[in-house]
């Protein structure tokens, strides 16, 4: 008897098991035809959102190729991808699962709703896009590794997050690591084009941030954050004149924060007014801030 009960225990702890280590990982496919349970990639969801709102602390998301939006075609521009808990979010996977190569298998986050954005045009047919692709929720710690990010627009004339930050937005995030990510075609009325932080802990490699347009740090604008930047390429990214302030920062704006940059490379980037490639910015009196330049490359 003792036999059959040690024997019941174990088969009931490795049912135990199984089931732990199922919800640990969930599968997003666009072109799954499964029951979206996201429990593997023949059931993965199919739209990501559902994915997000499903997730618990400590899961990885896997993300097969394909485009993913916030919102249906006529959506609401206001609806984000939100980052709510501790998460991993890998990109990169051909369709039906396989070996990850963001290369080679591009998962697309865009906030073009309707799909007509005329390339390299940020006033034309973009009122339907997605304010902010990306929200991260404030005290979590979040990894985004092979995405690409692209054709948000925070284009309202205000002073909050709808003007700030139309890739992705994150205040008083703890620790934020973005890797083998494609920023493009982002706008932002006010500040950070691809990305605002503010009061967070970042952690870029080997990352792209290309054409991306603000009123300051068109690619990236960091307030008050620690930073590590290495191996990644900062490419015509612009700062323009708006209603409210000054252009500064084409390739980004880093305000009272401290950080190293190392092997990276700053082209193309320009701004109307001040700093075209890079705006190391810090209030009066001074606040301690530093940066660390190493190895890097900037070029008009």
């Amino acid at each position: 008897m003792k036999k059959l009960y040690t024997a019941l225990f174990t088969l009931l702890l490795s049912c135990l098991t199984i089931t732990v280590s199922a919800q640990t990982n969930a599968y997003v496919d666009a072109s799954a035809t499964g029951n979206e349970t996201g429990v593997d990639w023949e059931n993965a969801y199919t739209d990501l959102q559902a994915a997000l709102l499903a997730a618990t602390a400590g899961q990885t998301i896997h993300v097969a190729q394909g485009a993913y939006k916030p919102d249906v075609p006529g959506g609401d521009p206001a609806v984000t991808f939100f980052i709510a808990h501790d998460l991993t979010l890998l990109g990169g996977y051909p369709s039906g699962g396989g070996v990850r190569n963001p290369d080679l298998y591009p998962t697309v986050l865009s906030g073009d709703l309707n799909g007509d954005d005329v390339p390299g045009n940020f006033s034309t047919a973009r009122a339907d896009n997605t304010t902010t692709l990306v929200t991260v929720a404030s005290l979590i710690s979040a990894t985004i590794d092979g995405f690409t990010i692209a054709n948000a627009h925070s284009g309202a004339t205000t002073n909050d997050q709808n003007a700030r930050g139309g890739g992705l937005y994150a205040v008083q995030t703890e620790q934020l690591t973005i890797r083998n990510c494609r920023f493009e075609a982002n706008f932002a009325y006010k500040e950070g084009g691809a990305m605002y932080l503010n009061g967070t802990d970042l952690q870029m490699e080997n990352c792209q941030v290309d054409s991306n347009r603000a009123n300051m740090g068109g690619g990236l604008f960091l307030d008050i954050c620690q930073y590590s930047i290495e191996d990644c390429q900062f490419q015509n990214n612009s700062a323009v004149i708006g209603s409210l302030f000054e252009a500064n920062g084409g390739g980004g704006t880093f305000r009272n924060s401290s950080g190293t940059i190392h092997n990276s490379t700053f082209l193309e980037n320009s701004s109307e007014q001040w700093c075209g490639g890079l705006e190391l910015w810090t209030t009066t009196p001074h606040d301690g801030s530093t940066t660390e330049v190493t190895s890097c490359t900037f070029e008009k």
